[in-house]
């Protein structure tokens, strides 16, 4: 098993050997990544369309547990709206450990 975390900083050329080594039946891939941008590489988007490459979304936690798993990240009590709201928009929703 290959783990790979933070997908959208692989280069190009690393994109198809990552394919490759999804193809065989021994190995699994699993790549981690924020959504692509609208400029990203026609290669990328082929490999992530691949019906045969499972695609899965997160969905953004909701409004509801977003401040307090925040608080609970930063060992805090509490935070302000604005910058639940800020986080939420730079995290897609998803915010992760860095």
């Amino acid at each position: 098993m290959i783990v790979i975390d933070n997908g959208q900083f692989i280069d190009e050329d690393s994109w198809p050997i990552l394919n490759y080594l999804a193809g065989d039946s021994r190995a699994k891939v699993l790549i981690a990544n924020r959504p692509l941008k609208k400029e990203t590489s026609k290669t990328i988007v082929t490999i992530t369309q691949d019906p045969s490459n499972l695609n899965l979304k997160l969905a953004p936690l909701s409004n509801e547990y977003f401040p307090a798993l925040i608080c609970q990240m930063l060992k805090v009590t509490q935070i302000s709206k604005t910058l639940a709201a800020g986080m939420m928009y730079r995290s897609y929703g998803n915010p992760g450990k860095s």
